[in-house]
Order: C-alpha cells, then structure tokens, then sequence
C-alpha cells in the first residue's frame, strides 16, 4: 500500500505495501454509486461523485500514460475523509510463487480519499502518482525480473544513479527510514513528472516542487529515463532532443535582497527560482517565476533567512516536463551584518532528453510481453 498525504502545500508519502489477494472496499461505508469500464471498477462512496463523475474520473486516469499494465488494476474506491490521514493507497498484486517465478495477478487496486471535496482537480495528482506505483511497480518488477526490494540491482537504479544515494528498497520503518529515500516514491514520482496528465501536474505544489526529493535530478534531467520506462511498458519508437539546462549564473546581494541570474533556451515556457533549507526539499518555496522574453533573473528578500539554503532553477516547456539547474548553495549569516555566499562543487549530471512527439500518440509501437495471470 502507498499512502499519500499533504500538509499545506507539502507532499508527504507515507510508504507502506499490501499484497492484494482481491480488490475489496473498505467496511463502514455506504455505496453512492459504480460503474465498470475496460473491466476496471470504479466506486463511490459519497454522493458527489455519481456516474458521470466516475467516467469522467476513468477519462481523467487515461490522460496518463498507460500501457498494458492497465488491464492489471481492477479497481478504483473513492471515500470521503482521510483515514490515517493519508490520500491515497495503492494496493499491488505481485509475489514470488514457491517455484521462485513472478507472479501478476489482477487483483491490484487504488483508494483515493477526501472524494467529498468533489474536485478531479484536485485529486489528478494524487490518482497520477498512485497510478505511477501501479506502472513502475508492475512494469519494472516485469522487466527486470526483481520486485522492488531488489531494484539495487536494476538498470532503473543505474540510470537514476542511485549508488551513492541513501536509497532504501523495502519499508523497515523506524528512525533511519525516510520516505524521500524510497525507490518506490522515487519511481512513481518520476512517472508523473514524464507521463502524468496536464491536471496532474497543474497547480503551485507540482511548480514549485515537481518530486517530493529536490536532492535527487529531476525525472527529465536523468539520460535514458523516459525511454528506459517506456520500454519496460513494452513500447518502442521514440526519439528524443537535448535542451539547454538552466543554469545559474551570477548571485548578488543589495541590502537584505538577492538576485539570482540563470541561462535559459528557447525550450522553456516559464522558469522558478527554487528556495529551501539546505537538506529539506519539503520546506521548498518558489522565490520568483520568471517568462521568457525579458531578463532571466529574480530578487528576493532574504532578510527573514538564517543559514545554509538550496537555490535551484525549475524550467517548464511546452509538454509539462520539467528541468532543474544544478543546485546553488548559499549561506546567509547575519551574524555580523554580513551574507556569506558559496557554491557547492556541481556534481557532472548527464543531458536531459525530451520527447518530440507526445507520448499518447501513435507513434509508439507496443511489445507484447507474456504474463501470468
């Protein structure tokens, strides 16, 4: 089970994992209404989502990219409230057999919570990043041949560049657990940075911090990534193009204010100026949006600051993907009266790849793969 949860603008992700035997609603709660479409059941248990809310609901997950994992979730529950103060669970349906083969079963569902706020707006992104677990967890877990508690030894964890990171591969809980870490947030972030719908990715949480762990590259900033995911989707046929990263390339203090100046290419439709407590992504605040066609640079008070803070540069292009510069470091020290700066040495980080067809085109020619069932 995935849990996901918000406080204020902040993602939390509280990860724990069930076994589905069968998809089954929760005890307690009376049915509003239900339907059935593709053989995936969607139900309701307030009043505000009836129907044609549900089928607008099932349109709304197939604005994600979906392949044929799809056929694999059975079901969809939407309650009112939040339990355990969570948003959202993912229930997989994946084991070992005693033979040591996989095992995928289509017994896989989501729980969605807080439905009576009656806001498909609202809960895209939570439905995009449950449904991201659903995607990577099945097809990673396909194409590698390892279920997440051994993706260490995986091309994903190669290309994420995981080595060296503080990843954790299976829930212990505890004080050393940090949900930032998880490889499964990790992966079902990813899936909505590269395949998520446009409601998904709307709105000033998703602009200011598109994966809940800025320490790590952005989705579109790691080489081989979308194509790696989608052809552990079964998909071929796609070409990429390398934009210009933003990067940052003078700060400058007048007074209490700080001017922060980037580079930027003709890619991007907009930029944020990203700040946060060095070492805590969830406190990040946009500190400037800036447009193309004027002066890539964005002022910012920092009289309320003390101590070492993260600058970094998010550009938006055209097709919702999203591109980080290399993170800034920078001190501030009122101590004496004065700002100490420093820029922390960047580590290299491979080119970015961008699509040049949307990728719910046709351009993708899909590989039919065996599962069990």
């Amino acid at each position: 089970m995935r849990k996901f949860a918000f406080a204020a603008l902040i993602i939390f992700f509280v990860p724990f994992i069930y076994r589905a035997a069968a998809a089954e609603p929760r005890a307690g709660y009376s049915e509003a209404a239900s339907v059935t479409v593709g053989g995936m059941t969607l139900t309701s248990f307030t009043d505000c989502w009836d129907e044609r809310a549900l089928h607008e609901l099932h349109g709304e997950l197939l604005e994600n990219f979906c392949g044929g994992e799809l056929e694999y979730l059975s079901a969809i529950y939407l309650y009112p409230g939040a339990p355990d103060g969570v948003f959202g669970n993912y229930y997989e349906d994946i084991r070992y057999l005693p033979d040591g083969t996989l095992y995928f079963g289509n017994g896989a569902y989501i729980e969605l919570f807080r439905a009576d706020l009656c806001d498909i707006a609202g809960i895209a992104p939570i439905l995009s990043h449950e449904y991201g677990h659903h995607y990577t967890i099945y097809n990673i877990t396909e194409y590698e041949g390892k279920i997440y508690s051994e993706w260490d030894a995986t091309e994903y964890a190669e290309l994420r560049g995981m080595n060296g990171y503080p990843v954790s591969f299976a829930y212990t809980g505890g004080d050393g657990y940090s949900r930032l870490w998880d490889v499964t947030e990790i992966a079902a972030s990813d899936y909505t940075q590269l395949f998520g719908s446009e409601r998904a990715k709307a709105g000033e949480s998703f602009e200011v911090r598109p994966q809940e762990n800025l320490d790590l590259p952005l989705a579109a900033n790691v080489e081989g990534l979308f194509g790696y995911l989608l052809n552990a989707g079964g998909y071929t046929g796609f070409e990429f193009y390398t934009p210009e990263q933003p990067r940052i390339v003078g700060v400058s203090v007048e007074g209490d204010r700080v001017r922060v100046s980037w580079n930027g290419s003709g890619d991007y439709i907009f930029y944020n100026l990203v700040i946060y407590p060095e070492g805590e992504p969830l406190f990040a605040e946009s500190a400037g949006t800036v447009y193309p066609g004027g002066d890539l640079s964005a002022v910012f008070d920092a009289g309320s600051l003390a101590g070492d803070y993260t600058l970094l540069v998010l550009a938006y292009d055209e097709y919702g993907w999203v591109y980080a510069s290399e993170p800034f470091g920078y001190a501030f020290d009122y101590c004496c009266g004065d700002i100490v700066s420093y820029a922390p040495a960047a580590a290299e980080k491979p080119a970015a790849l961008h699509p040049v067809a949307v990728i719910n085109s046709n351009n993708f020619e899909p590989v039919k793969r065996q599962r069990k069932i």
